[in-house]
């Protein structure tokens, strides 16, 4: 027959304090799938904001506002939208496909954008390159042939924490690889200010 020894209340109380000066509270949390995991902070924003403002993008364009998606893939949260305009050199029919997802942990997000990067983007060369030092904790920039349309693109792959932020958008005259390193940097001050500083 076994005999069990019990702890002391005492030796309890000493494992919880010693478990909480290693482990911050916010493990202990059961939130948007987080369970003996270190939670993400609240955000005090709305995902809409992240929109691309009409004047970054070509005067014809029609801009839609963000969407949830569908199937959200792992994330917790997400918009995308599609802005189309046509071509001022000859009058042909262009896009930027935008999206914009949070995911539950931030294992989840380094895992999505590396598996993003290896899938996805194989295809583009890094001819895009950023001239300002950006905030991303990774970030990925290139054009080239994709190889789903089979047609010249530019793209973007960026991830702030727990945010991964996808563009992918064909070029003219009109809108540039310029014009896509300008809605880089414009959204790198925004996530720098509302998610890097929380």
């Amino acid at each position: 027959m076994h005999q069990y020894k019990l702890i002391s209340p005492r030796t309890l109380s000493l494992i919880f304090l010693v478990t909480l000066a290693i482990v911050p509270p916010s493990i202990f949390l059961v939130r948007n799938y987080c369970f003996l995991v270190r939670c993400l902070p609240e955000r005090n924003f709305d995902i809409n904001m992240f929109n691309i403002p009409k004047n970054y993008l070509p005067l014809n364009a029609t801009v839609n506002p963000l969407v949830r998606p569908s199937d959200l893939n792992g994330a917790i949260e997400g918009g995308e939208t599609t802005i189309y305009w046509f071509s001022s050199d000859n009058g042909a029919s262009k896009s930027t496909t935008y999206s914009i997802k949070r995911y539950p942990t931030l294992d989840a997000a380094i895992v999505t954008y590396a598996n993003k990067l290896d899938s996805d983007f194989k295809s583009y060369d890094l001819s895009l390159t950023l001239e300002k030092k950006i905030h991303a904790d990774e970030h990925y920039t290139g054009c080239g042939v994709g190889k789903i349309t089979g047609r010249y693109r530019c793209v973007v792959l960026l991830r702030y924490e727990e945010f991964i932020v996808t563009i992918s958008s064909s070029t003219d005259i009109s809108f540039g690889s310029q014009n896509l390193k300008e809605i880089v940097y414009l959204y790198d001050e925004i996530f720098n200010q509302v998610v890097l500083s929380d």
